[in-house]
């Protein structure tokens, strides 16, 4: 259970970076 979760809270983050650099990418543009 708790190898689960991490594995989710480490996806999250991960999305969470990608959307911050397409947000930066797109305000650059």
């Amino acid at each position: 259970m708790s190898k689960l979760s991490n594995f989710y809270y480490k996806a999250i983050v991960r999305m969470y970076e990608i959307i911050s650099v397409i947000m930066e990418a797109k305000v650059k543009l």
